[in-house]
């Protein structure tokens, strides 16, 4: 199943965790700005793509080249070993023509060496052109059920996200197809500029089930946590938890990239989506057709410059505030004051795009921050009035602040008061609580 063809698509399977950080993927719906000459195609909190001549910018090592070193660096961890075995000897990643020994048809893979099981029964090539799941290079690198030799003996060391990253480029740049072919695999479907979330799953993960593949999503979820990321090389993954602390939990990101895509009517049995229920029928999709990087290897004729930016904003106590003080509590913060910190937080201070040269290009890092810490103002604790009649008994008083009410039938008296019900517990008192959510 070629990529440009039919690719699977998923709903995040984080969809459900808490203490989250969603980001949804940027469109560009036009290619006509996609060409040699035309300003950058940008698309806010997305991806940035310019085009020049093909000859025009410095050159750039050689994708192969780059695999190549990769090759180099793990075929004496068990690597080489592995790759022989399970392609019945034909691909050797020390060969001195490796581009030939990728592209070179396989007589037959053994799909009984662990981890290969699920490999896709299409896949004949060390590396197929614009089908990651087809290639078995990749596909070995990737799958997080690849850690044994073939002989049973645990692999010396693993790829990094960037060298997949390479390897990934590879795949989509060693054929690459011209713009106007990009367009012809649309079919007259609307064709644009798509950030997606993506990750390479084993087959029981995946959209149809029946090989390892990548899995795309127009939305992202980058977990939040209390430490550092922690990136577990042999599972080709970051770890939810630490193992020396029960009681810390390591952020977790999320990788996107851009594709040139497809906008099509849902179809569960090609593309997806998961789990599609009845009103899909009636939705359009975003699918992935070709994956773009920078470099000349990515769109024939055509250098691309492609870069990621990202925006993050937390405005959960500007809401509160905001709320409270429509319905004529006055909470003692208004205007410009609630736009600011820490009633709005903002990028960087959340989250931000990884620098880390291991990981590669893509990778949305969240900031560790405790679970919960007090929210400070001007130097002090920043604290807010509330009336005791937001709440309906004194045993609640200690959450009442996240009871919000609609305005009736408390109607403003004027600043800072509210008309006294019978109901609800005697004089207000003015209190002030702390607290600053994550």
């Amino acid at each position: 199943m070629e990529l440009h063809r039919s690719t699977p698509w998923t709903r995040r399977r984080l969809l459900g965790r808490a203490g989250q950080l969603a980001a949804g993927a940027a469109v560009v719906p036009s290619l006509a700005m996609l060409a040699q000459g035309e300003p950058p195609v940008r698309a806010a909190g997305g991806a940035i793509v310019r085009t020049s001549s093909a000859r025009s910018l410095a050159p750039a090592v050689p994708l192969i080249d780059r695999v190549a070193a990769i090759c180099q660096r793990l075929a004496p961890a068990g690597w080489r070993n592995l790759l022989l075995r399970a392609s019945n000897n034909e691909l050797d990643l020390g060969a001195a023509d490796l581009a030939a020994a990728l592209a070179r048809p396989l007589a037959r893979i053994d799909r009984t060496v662990p981890g290969f099981e699920d490999f896709a029964l299409e896949g004949q090539r060390g590396i197929a052109p614009g089908a990651p799941a087809h290639s078995l290079l990749f596909h070995a690198l990737a799958s997080p059920n690849v850690f044994e030799d073939g002989s049973g003996n645990t692999l010396g060391a693993y790829p990094t996200p960037a060298e997949l990253e390479t390897v990934e480029n590879y795949v989509f740049g060693v054929a690459p197809p011209s713009l106007d072919e990009v367009r012809g695999w649309a079919s007259g479907h609307p064709l644009g500029v798509v950030v997606f979330a993506l990750e390479y799953r084993p087959a029981r993960e995946t959209v149809h089930g029946k090989h390892a593949d990548f899995c795309f999503a127009r939305t992202g979820h980058a977990r939040m946590g209390t430490t550092e990321a922690i990136y577990d090389p042999r599972k080709r993954d970051f770890l939810p938890g630490k193992e020396d602390d029960p009681f810390a939990f390591p952020v977790q990101p999320v990788r996107y990239a851009p594709f040139l895509a497809v906008q099509r009517p849902s179809d569960p049995d090609t593309f997806g989506p998961l789990r599609a229920t009845d009103d899909d029928r009636a939705r359009r999709f975003w699918v992935p057709l070709h994956k773009l990087f920078s470099g000349p290897e990515c769109l024939r004729g055509l250098d691309l410059d492609v870069s990621l930016s990202a925006s993050h904003i937390n405005e959960k106590l500007r809401r509160f505030h905001l709320q409270l003080n429509t319905a004529g509590f006055n909470t003692g913060w208004a205007e410009p004051e609630i736009d600011q910190y820490p009633f709005v937080i903002r990028d960087e201070a959340l989250a931000s795009l990884s620098r880390d040269p291991d990981l590669g290009s893509g990778w949305v890092m969240p900031r560790p921050h405790p679970i919960a810490e007090p929210a400070e103002h001007d130097g002090g604790p920043l604290t807010f009035f509330y009336s005791p009649e937001l709440a309906a008994a004194r045993d609640i008083l200690h959450f009442s602040s996240l009871q919000l009410l609609e305005s009736p039938p408390f109607e403003p008296l004027g600043p800072g008061r509210t008309q006294a019900l019978p109901e609800n517990i005697p004089p207000p008192t003015p209190t002030s609580s702390a607290i600053s959510p994550r």
